[in-house]
């Protein structure tokens, strides 16, 4: 399927100049999960976007200890049939509301139950 994303974020790799006229990540812009697809919706607005044969990523082996965090299959087939010049819709319109809804923020990918979203590794304070 093109112009989709079809990795996560940790297998992704931009053009630079292609990511700052994307506005770049921001929370401000989307602060839901599924930063990855969303991210690759907007760089695909400014060229083609290419997935390298000779790329491989794979993410450490953690956990999952919360609810999940995943789109629901309604989401991810409409996500899937939704053409190209309709993805704003689709992220803007449709997928926001429901991420909101189940309050699926982005800093619920680094909640762990021994651990508050607000202590999180990148808001935690620096050790002495």
């Amino acid at each position: 399927l093109p112009d989709q994303c079809h990795t996560g974020g940790a297998g992704q790799v931009f053009r630079t100049a292609a990511l700052r006229r994307a506005g770049q990540f921001d929370a401000r812009r989307w602060g839901y999960v599924l930063e990855d697809h969303e991210i690759l919706h907007r760089v695909g607005k400014h060229g083609p976007i290419a997935y390298g044969d000779s790329f491989w990523c794979a993410p450490s082996p953690r956990e999952r200890d919360r609810a999940s965090i995943r789109w629901t299959l309604v989401e991810r087939l409409a996500y899937h049939l939704t053409p190209q010049p309709a993805r704003d819709w689709f992220f803007y319109g449709f997928l926001a509301r429901r991420l909101q809804h189940r309050k699926l923020t982005s800093d619920r990918i680094r909640e762990r139950q021994f651990q508050p979203a607000e202590m999180a590794p990148s808001k935690a304070p620096l050790a002495a």
